[in-house]
């Protein structure tokens, strides 16, 4: 369950409040969080975005809009929520629209893998959707720089790797 290991991850961090443990967060959210489980101000270092980021692109003319997803396909990321909001806009769009999700098998579940399929089958969508498992360093800069706008529904995330790789590719998030 999704919620028990936030609930686990906050118990460690309350653990490292105790034991004096500096912080050093890339959010104020963050910050926020081990602020209110007791660690002081000087415990805690904000450190910014390691890169450079470039202008961001503008949202394609092309016929259609071009949407990415990228994580493991597990529940705690919610993929499953991002193939329902795209059943219910798709019909409201006044352009065609295309959802991308890419993630590795190896850190996934094969099984909610097939359930998402499943779904986007159920929902009217499975042929607005592309399924990419496994894709090259080569492909996933490709769907980055090609995409319209990265899409996460993630319940928590620490650093969002794919928040950064598409700020880099000038992709919107």
């Amino acid at each position: 369950d999704q919620h028990a290991l936030i609930d686990k991850s906050l118990l460690q961090l309350n653990a490292l409040v105790e034991l004096g443990v500096p912080f050093w967060t890339e959010s104020e959210f963050n910050a926020g969080v081990v602020r209110e489980l007791g660690a002081s101000g000087r415990d805690i270092a904000f450190v910014p975005f390691p890169l450079s980021l470039p202008a961001r692109g503008t949202v394609s003319s092309e016929p259609g809009l071009r949407l990415l997803s990228v994580g493991r396909f597990v529940s705690a990321k919610h993929p499953e929520t991002i193939v329902s909001a795209l059943a219910l806009v798709a019909p409201h769009l006044d352009r065609d629209v295309r959802l991308t999700l890419i993630g590795s098998a190896r850190f996934s579940d094969v099984g909610y893998l097939d359930q998402l399929r499943r779904q986007a089958a159920d929902l009217g969508v499975a042929d607005l959707v592309d399924f990419e498992v496994n894709a090259t360093e080569a492909e996933l800069h490709a769907a980055y720089s090609s995409a319209d706008v990265l899409i996460s529904a993630s319940a928590h995330e620490g650093l969002c790797v794919p928040v950064l790789e598409a700020y880099a590719a000038g992709c919107r998030v």
